[in-house]
Order: structure tokens, then sequence, then C-alpha cells
């Protein structure tokens, strides 16, 4: 609630062209909400990985952050966009969230900015242009090598969220309330 109130001020600065002050430079505060030198980028993303980590330890089993994917032993993926590289890391895994406490699900965080120029399109279609890519990225190799589920979280700074991420957060509020 916080960090959505925060970006929604952040927002309503930028729409009145007020600036801040960086390094003696007019900084932009739209700059900051996509410039990978802040260091704003990261912490959005790990306080979003962090809070979902937390709420998900309430009612799953074996819940991890930051966990490495099993290395590839011989599997060929069909698709060209499936990550092969055996350092791969996805966000967040947990045993039980959809089923029972047996089945491993495995998430992505990603939180981007809507007013950047590389986001001319509106937030709903923005949302499910950038969980495409993590989906074709992740997907196969979960299911096939880690035989377990995925699925992609990503927020828009404004709160909104995409189709996947939704889902998510509506089965964990009602695990929640039911415990």
């Amino acid at each position: 609630m916080m960090f959505s109130l925060c970006v929604q001020w952040i927002i309503a600065l930028h729409r009145r062209k007020y600036y801040l002050t960086y390094y003696s430079e007019d900084f932009p505060v739209s700059h900051s909400l996509h410039c990978p030198k802040g260091g704003y980028i990261h912490l959005r993303h790990n306080i979003i990985r962090i809070t979902l980590s937390r709420l998900l330890d309430e009612v799953c089993h074996d819940v991890q952050i930051e966990v490495r994917l099993q290395p590839l032993d011989g599997e060929i993926c069909s698709s060209i966009s499936t990550s092969v590289d055996d350092e791969a890391r996805l966000g967040i895994r947990a045993n039980g969230i959809w089923h029972n406490k047996f089945i491993r699900t495995f998430f992505d965080v990603k939180v981007f900015n809507p007013l950047a120029k590389s986001c001319p399109m509106k937030l709903p279609d923005a949302c499910k242009y950038h969980e495409s890519p993590k989906t074709a990225k992740y997907e196969q190799r979960v299911i096939d090598v880690d035989h377990s589920n995925f699925n992609p979280l990503v927020f828009a700074c404004p709160g909104a969220s995409g189709p996947s991420a939704t889902k998510i957060v509506q089965r964990l509020a009602g695990l929640i309330s039911e415990n």
C-alpha cells in the first residue's frame, strides 16, 4: 500500500514537471523510475519479491528466494527463447500454493515503469506484454526439467499487475484468510 502511494506521488510530481536535484543537475522524477544507476529499480523489485515470499511463507512450505534452476542434463528445449543457462535463477520457489503441499511453483518478479518511452501501450496490455517474455524464457524449462509450475509476477510501478500476478495474489489472499 505504502509503495503504491509513493509511486503515485512520484508520478504526480512528474506530471507537474517538478525536478529533483541530483549531483547538481536537473533530474526528472520519471528518470528515477527507469535509470539502473540509481538503484531504485533493484529496490522496487526486491521489496516486492521479499514481501511476496514472506506472505507465501505463511501458507506454503519450503519458500526460498533466488533459487537456481536445475542444470540441463542433456535436455533439449524446443523453443529458442527458453533459457538454457546453467546458472539461471528465479525469484521465488514455494510448495503448495495451487494444489497440495508437494507441488512446487516457481515465480519470477518483474516491475516495470509504464511511463518509460519503451512502454507506449496501455497498462493492461503492457502487463501482458512484459509477462510474455518471462513465460517464454522459463516456463518450458521449469515444467520439463524441474517438474514444477511457473508463474511470472509482473507489476507496474503505479500498482497494476499482470494476469498471472493477479491470480497469485488472489489465491494468496484466500489461503491467508483460511488460516
